[in-house]
């Protein structure tokens, strides 16, 4: 017999699956798997801090809002894209402010006018966005702004979600060995919680008689997840609850 869960005592206390005897061994090719997870996740536990911290420190500025509109946006990326100065020389706005790559669409969210580009082939192909009134405008921006921090997030729940798939596979190939111990024995306990956490060693086992004690304090569902393919039998013991 054996025993899953972490509560016992004196008398049970052998019985746990941690104080079992057992020949169990892994092969060299899976001390290099695991070492190859290890590696896995320690690269990708550093990955997903530097991006967790980036995500806390980013801010949506303009070069954010224009390589958004260059994948999502085309013609709004097209509209504020500043044009290039025939003899190479450096642009000037009014003010004596240079013309920046950025110049167009911080002109643009302010509620302003294209200014010394308004001739340009861009800018009077875009009429329409250029004549729009200045809360649309900043209506547009909150979209983009939005629609960026979105895309960070599910970024960042991609890695993490990643890093936990490896760290799930490196706990079933330490499982491995629980599995061993359980296909060995004839009678296996455990509470609810311990059938949930080692669902897969126990279906591995094929315990053909799942018997259930307290049955009636338990969830169904609860007793559906210690039943396998191979159980023939369900024993439930324990006064049943019903509607007075």
């Amino acid at each position: 017999m054996v025993r899953l869960g972490g509560k016992s005592t004196t008398r049970t206390e052998a019985l746990l699956i941690r104080n079992q005897q057992t020949d169990f061994r892994f092969s060299r090719w899976d001390h290099d798997v695991i070492n190859d997870f290890k590696f896995e996740i320690e690269t990708r536990a550093m990955v997903l801090t530097s991006s967790f911290r980036q995500y806390l420190q980013s801010s949506t500025g303009y070069a954010e809002l224009m390589s958004h509109l260059e994948l999502e946006e085309a013609k709004f990326y097209a509209a504020f894209k500043v044009p290039k100065s025939d003899d190479g020389m450096t642009v000037m706005g009014k003010g004596g402010r240079v013309a920046d790559e950025f110049y167009l669409i911080r002109r643009w969210r302010r509620g302003g006018d294209p200014e010394i580009f308004s001739d340009a082939p861009n800018v009077l192909e875009a009429h329409e966005i250029w004549s729009m009134p200045k809360a649309s405008r900043q209506a547009i921006v909150n979209h983009w702004v939005e629609k960026i921090r979105k895309d960070e997030v599910e970024r960042l729940c991609k890695t993490a979600s990643r890093y936990n798939i490896i760290v799930d596979e490196l706990n079933r190939k330490f499982r491995e060995k629980d599995g061993y111990i359980l296909e060995s024995k004839r009678i296996i306990g455990c509470t609810t919680t311990a059938a949930a956490k080692y669902t897969r060693q126990i279906r591995e086992a094929a315990p053909d008689v799942v018997l259930v004690e307290e049955a009636g304090e338990i969830l169904e569902s609860h007793i559906v997840t210690a039943l396998g393919h191979t159980a023939k039998q369900l024993i439930l013991i324990g006064d049943h609850q019903y509607a007075p």
